[in-house]
């Protein structure tokens, strides 16, 4: 192993007691094993009532910022625009979300979430929030911060030519 990362790699089983080999050092790896473990229990909290992948992050950005545009949504969510616009379409059916064509330029939608949207988004809140709760708590308050200010930079160095 020539690569420092990899030959400083900590050899610690996990706690279900396997070695992660070649993918302890890859902080994707990692990140996807705890993504998919919060989104399958979150898509089990919410039942008859979840939505695709996205779906709540898209309420949560849109209720943040009314009227952004498609494109910014799907920036923001790192999704394809098909994916955004079969999203949208899930969540106008449901009554959640409408987009409003610009009137400057009809090919752009602006987003806004609706008041049955706002209830909806509340209730999914709550329910991240507790579905979260046990994940955070093997970390203290100063360490959660830490984190989520690490995850933060992590995410703005993916995308270092943007403001």
């Amino acid at each position: 192993m020539s690569d420092p990362m990899l030959a400083e790699m900590d050899h610690t089983p996990t706690p279900a007691a396997r070695f992660l080999g070649i993918l302890t050092p890859l902080l994707g790896f990692r990140m996807r094993r705890i993504h998919n473990h919060l989104t399958r229990s979150f898509s089990e909290r919410l039942g008859d009532q979840a939505l695709r992948p996205g779906g709540f992050s898209a309420l949560g950005l849109m209720a943040a910022n009314p009227g952004m545009s498609q494109k910014m949504l799907s920036d923001e969510l790192g999704q394809d625009k098909a994916t955004v616009v079969a999203l949208l379409d899930e969540l106008e059916r449901r009554g959640w979300a409408e987009r409003r064509r610009d009137v400057a330029d009809r090919r752009r939608h602006h987003l806004f979430i609706t008041p049955a949207g706002e209830t909806a988004l509340a209730w999914m809140a709550k329910e991240a929030v507790d579905n979260e709760r046990g994940v955070v708590a093997a970390l203290t308050d100063a360490e959660a911060h830490t984190l989520l200010t690490l995850l933060d930079k992590v995410y703005r160095g993916a995308f270092p030519t943007e403001p």
